[in-house]
């Protein structure tokens, strides 16, 4: 996608940036950690040209290798009647005549799959190796990173950077000012002298002294951002997202470009002088991303990728359609009703509870269940956003502890002066020989408690919520909703799913879910991504609040809206890792309903126990019958080395949107989002219309970021999360001066079937 301005000779610095930016991840920082679509670069193109278009660019491979898909074939994931459908609709004819030749495994002829080496290492930059034998990029990378990591470092680094609020190049001009000794990657004093210039003097000025021809100026800036594409996006990502982070620091990508254009001609000049960039002008085009033509390996991987999705949607989609439920539904009303989040984790244990119990009917819905809030729990420092990443939410809700978490007893001891030498050799034996005697213990032998990020400690059930406004009138105030805010999104969450459409039950949970895991940088990945990756525990017992006030439920009558009297909403929250629920205010429960309260607990720890077994066995985890599969489960989330505390996402392949009779009692293996809704009550579409508007781009992100993940593991993946170092509370790399790594680990996609 080259500029018009480039083909004229004309370079605009600012409209290169923005076209660069456009490539980059928008991977945000790793404790807010969201799925989002890798490629969305491409998202105005076709899926193969996309594909096709990304893995020139960057250097990924296109699709699955050969001998995966075999694997498939063998396996029956993929039928020849797929195979022929998919070929038919090519209309191809060197494939046609290819998989006539060998029908059924038309593997062995071909060539392994030509994975592109992308622009970085073919373009610009890779010229000055051959001119000057030396990788600028490799060479000034440790250098970059350390600056900038230092400078967004959010509480783990010991370097100290004067004038952050001014800016990168501020801080490091400021840094170098203070220096006794001389600085690597400033070493000339025409670079130190280029560092007092603003970011885009800096950058034109050394484009000109490197590349003779402005045509290509947007070129090699975006071959320099994708040298190092981890650390780009997040400081394009951070410069629009600034409250992404609680250490703000201003960051911009063209002072990252500026700094790391400097750094390297610092390095030219030490290897070569101050001489321009060589190269083959006939071979390297000013066009930014052209789009390559597939080869025939590519043209045959793509026909069995077709031919894999498209088994799996005939039989998902045949199954649904023959599907004869064993259990009747129930008369209404029924006895308990139960809302989850439309997560694929919640499938199965939605599956388990109706077997169980065939008077329970369960629903599905987003999980942050309309709710869109920033929350702070009684011992957060600062609230945290509830609700999906597009929505701005404009109420805070509140936790409150009536009574104090801790009370602490004070008493006289007689100990060594921890100032002296003597007191820290003292501490150092006992307390060092202490923590590691723990450190053991907690590895070899992993206890069951919450520990870790544990998502039950992110909302205590003892507290109450600070929900609603203390004055009707006080509009500016953040703090709470009005009783008509809380109406809106009470009848909202109703209709959408169709519950209007049916009798309420007596006894109504509604289920938000977290995760819990003590090794895993990635833990926010695991939580609601509704929620913004948080637990969404506080959504549910919020919407139940909503709904169990009196003054909501008088305005719902005028609306038409009749919740029976002896109804009660209980708010839970589901641990998908230790398959554990907590439940918020049950003090609070009508003492008629308690009996029933107890029973759906026994109901609900039997399903909990078959969904923690059914788990367990995708991970080909050998266990007795008879072992006790939820505390197998929990041990896996407390575990110091366990890289797969759970499965998360992955198999995720369908969506059903849909009354909960067309997949009640059918086993859709934990692969499929399930969204109430009844179209009875949506004649004219308006609701089925914001419900798709919701589902496709969040369980599509999901969908395509486990998907590139898995394709190629290195580049569109983050690798293997045991050699993972945390960096700045950001997030990850490989050692500690290699880029950010960006997508999914392989401990997350290796199960998954793309």
């Amino acid at each position: 996608m080259g500029s018009e301005p480039n083909r004229r000779g004309h370079f605009e610095l600012h409209s290169a940036i923005e076209h660069i930016r456009h490539y980059l991840p928008t991977q945000g920082p790793i404790k807010d950690f969201i799925h989002h679509n890798t490629l969305h670069a491409f998202q105005h193109l076709d899926f193969d040209s996309a594909v096709m278009t990304a893995s020139q660019l960057f250097g990924a491979r296109s699709h699955l290798d050969l001998s995966t898909y075999e694997q498939f074939y063998l396996q029956g994931k993929i039928s020849d009647h797929a195979v022929r459908q998919v070929i038919a609709q090519e209309n191809d004819p060197e494939l046609s005549r290819l998989f006539q030749e060998s029908p059924s495994l038309p593997f062995s002829p071909l060539n392994p799959d030509p994975v592109a080496p992308g622009i970085v290492r073919t373009g610009l930059r890779a010229s000055w190796e051959i001119q000057i034998g030396n990788n600028i990029g490799l060479s000034s990378q440790p250098l970059l990173f350390r600056w900038v990591s230092a400078y967004l470092d959010q509480g783990i680094g010991t370097l100290g950077f004067v004038e952050r609020r001014k800016g990168l190049l501020s801080s490091v001009r400021a840094t170098l000012d203070r220096s006794l000794l001389p600085c690597s990657g400033f070493l000339h004093s025409e670079t130190r002298a280029l560092l007092k210039q603003p970011a885009e003097r800096i950058i034109e000025t050394v484009l000109k002294k490197m590349i003779s021809d402005d045509r290509y100026y947007e070129r090699y800036l975006l071959e320099t951002a994708l040298s190092n594409p981890g650390w780009s996006g997040m400081v394009a990502y951070l410069e629009v997202n600034p409250d992404s982070v609680d250490k703000r620091n201003s960051i911009q990508l063209i002072e990252f470009i500026a700094l790391q254009l400097l750094i390297e001609y610092d390095l030219i000049l030490s290897a070569a002088g101050p001489v321009p960039l060589r190269f083959d002008s006939d071979r390297i085009d000013p066009e930014l991303v052209p789009t390559p033509q597939a080869t025939l390996t590519q043209r045959v991987l793509g026909v069995w990728q077709k031919a894999l999705e498209y088994t799996y949607y005939l039989r998902t989609a045949e199954a649904i359609e023959n599907h004869q439920e064993e259990i009747p539904v129930a008369p209404l009303p029924v006895r308990l009703g139960a809302m989850f989040c439309i997560d694929d984790r919640e499938c199965s244990l939605r599956r388990h509870l109706e077997e169980i119990d065939p008077w329970i009917q369960t629903y599905g819905a987003a999980g942050f269940f309309g709710v869109d809030c920033y929350f702070q729990n009684a011992t957060a420092v600062k609230p945290l956003k509830h609700c999906p990443v597009p929505v701005q939410p404009k109420t805070l809700v509140r936790e409150v502890m009536d009574q104090p978490l801790f009370h602490i007893k004070t008493k006289k001891h007689t100990h060594l002066d921890p100032s002296g030498i003597v007191g820290h050799f003292f501490n150092t034996l006992t307390a060092g020989v202490g923590s590691f005697a723990k450190l053991c213990r907690e590895t070899l032998v992993p206890h069951l408690e919450p520990s870790g990020m544990s998502s039950l400690l992110q909302s205590n059930p003892l507290s109450r919520l600070i929900l609603k406004k203390s004055s009707p009138d006080d509009a500016a105030s953040l703090a709470g909703y009005t009783v008509d805010e809380m109406v809106h999104r009470v009848a909202h969450l109703f209709r959408s799913t169709g519950l209007l459409s049916q009798k309420f039950p007596p006894l109504f949970f509604v289920v938000g879910h977290g995760a819990s895991s003590t090794n895993n940088p990635y833990f926010s990945a695991y939580d609601c991504g509704a929620c913004s990756g948080k637990a969404g525990g506080p959504n549910a017992r919020a919407i139940c609040a909503m709904a169990n006030d009196p003054d909501v439920r008088a305005a719902l009558l005028h609306q038409g809206i009749e919740i029976p009297k002896e109804t009660w909403f209980v708010g839970a929250h589901h641990d998908t890792t230790r398959d554990e629920v907590m439940f918020y205010d049950t003090d609070c429960i009508p003492s008629k309903h308690q009996d029933w309260f107890r029973k759906f607990k026994i109901t609900l720890d039997r399903a909990l126990e078959l969904n923690a077994k059914e788990r367990l066995r995708k991970f080909d985890f050998l266990f007795e019958e008879s072992a006790d599969s939820t505390q197998q489960a929990k041990k896996r989330s407390n575990s110091i080395f366990e890289p797969r505390p759970e499965l998360n996402h992955a198999t995720n392949a369908a969506c059903v949107v849909g009354r909960r009779k067309i997949t009640r009692g059918l086993n859709l293996d934990r692969r499929s989002f399930l969204h109430s809704y009844d179209p009875q009550s949506d004649p004219d579409g308006f609701l089925l219309q914001g419900i798709l508007s919701a589902v496709v781009p969040v369980c599509g992100g999901i969908n395509l970021e486990y998907y590139f993940s898995r394709i190629d593991p290195d580049v569109y993946g983050s690798g293997s999360k045991l050699s993972h170092n945390v960096i700045g509370l950001l997030g990850v790399s490989n050692g500690v001066d290699s880029d950010l790594l960006t997508g999914l680990p392989a401990q997350m996609t290796e199960f998954h079937d793309p």
